[in-house]
């Protein structure tokens, strides 16, 4: 079931179904949230780009890993990957953003399959059994944990790094 609700827009213009809906109760967080800014915080700049924007602010560290990724997010990118911002939400995001493995990376999780790649190819996992975690009562998750069933690569092979050529939804 979807609860509508009408809610004037700024301009008096009348909005309705869940947009609006979104539309009050962000309002009303900007409003309550507005007063918990620290006196003399500074600012962040907001740029404009096309019809979206990204803030100069810090929002955290930066990446920390297999060097120079603090300092060049295209370091594991060939010189023939698109251009722009590289993915940073996918499900093989480890092998642009490399923590533990710097050849490689972390296991790809692309279920039913998993995939790690490696210096001499690409391991396969097809792991059916999960593993549970978590307490009795409590929050619980289950994981199918990488576990190499075959390695394909090619004799002699051994990649310096890995590197991430191109991408598409």
């Amino acid at each position: 079931m979807t609860i509508h609700h009408n809610v004037r827009a700024p301009g008096g213009n009348r909005r309705r179904g869940p947009a609006a809906s979104r539309f009050a109760v962000l309002s009303v967080a900007a409003v309550l949230l507005g007063g918990l800014i620290p006196a003399g915080a500074a600012n962040a700049e907001t740029l404009p780009v096309g019809s979206g924007s990204y803030t100069t602010d810090t929002i955290g560290p930066a990446p920390e890993g297999c060097a120079p990724l603090a300092t060049d997010a295209r370091a594991f990118v060939t010189d023939t990957a698109p251009a722009g911002a590289v993915p940073t939400n996918d499900w093989w995001s480890s092998l642009l953003f490399k923590k533990y493995n710097c050849v490689g990376s972390e296991p790809l999780h692309a279920h039913p399959l998993s995939y790690l790649p490696e210096a001499a190819g690409l391991g396969l996992s097809n792991t059916t059994t999960p593993t549970m975690s978590g307490t009795p009562g409590g929050i619980g998750e289950f994981h199918y944990a990488y576990a190499q069933d075959l390695m394909v690569g090619v004799a002699g092979l051994t990649a310096p790094v890995v590197e991430v050529a191109d991408w598409t939804d």
